[in-house]
């Protein structure tokens, strides 16, 4: 599997190369960032997401994660926001699209959920993967509860870890929901 590596990330498919150290260190601030505003949008709600919530955000996300490794085209769909759906049209131009932009998410060899954030009226969902090659990546997925009030994904961003750790502002490690 060709994944990222380095200085590279990608986001809803797009692939940012970096070209020489400056761009490495550009990459390297930008998730970093990423890492940031997501502990800070953390610090600065204190939303906690209620757990039957964070289990089916959860069921969601890993509902998809299988659709993909299945190669189910229509189930991965079905799990996108309208206005995902809407923006790529059928099944198959969505699946490409992940299969080209998103390829530790079809076969991760080791996935960990960590406690969800709500964000206004969306939830963040971390979640790190792990590729074939033992690879650390780090997914954030923005679910959206729908009028229906079943939860769709709204957008997922995919960076290396690159020894990136993700952790709560207090300092600890954001331990996994417990079943």
């Amino acid at each position: 599997m060709g994944g990222l590596r380095g200085s590279e990330l990608r986001h809803h498919g797009r692939n940012f190369k970096g070209r020489g150290m400056g761009h490495r260190w550009v990459t390297n601030v930008l998730v970093w960032l990423l890492a940031a505003v997501a502990c800070h949008a953390y610090a600065q709600v204190h939303a906690a997401v209620p757990t039957a919530a964070a289990r089916a955000v959860q069921a969601v996300v890993a509902a998809q994660l299988d659709a993909f490794a299945k190669g189910d085209a229509v189930r991965a769909f079905s799990y996108a926001s309208p206005d995902i759906r809407k923006a790529f049209s059928t099944p198959g131009r969505f699946m490409a699209m992940a299969r080209h932009g998103y390829p530790v998410l079809f076969e991760p060899a080791n996935v960990t959920f960590f406690k969800p954030v709500q964000m206004g009226d969306e939830v963040l969902q971390r979640v790190q993967l792990a590729d074939a090659q033992g690879d650390l990546w780090v997914a954030f997925y923005t679910l959206k509860r729908q009028p229906d009030k079943a939860w769709r994904i709204t957008g997922c961003t995919l960076a290396m870890s690159e020894g990136l750790q993700t952790f709560h502002p207090s300092g600890g490690l954001v331990a996994p929901v417990s079943g």
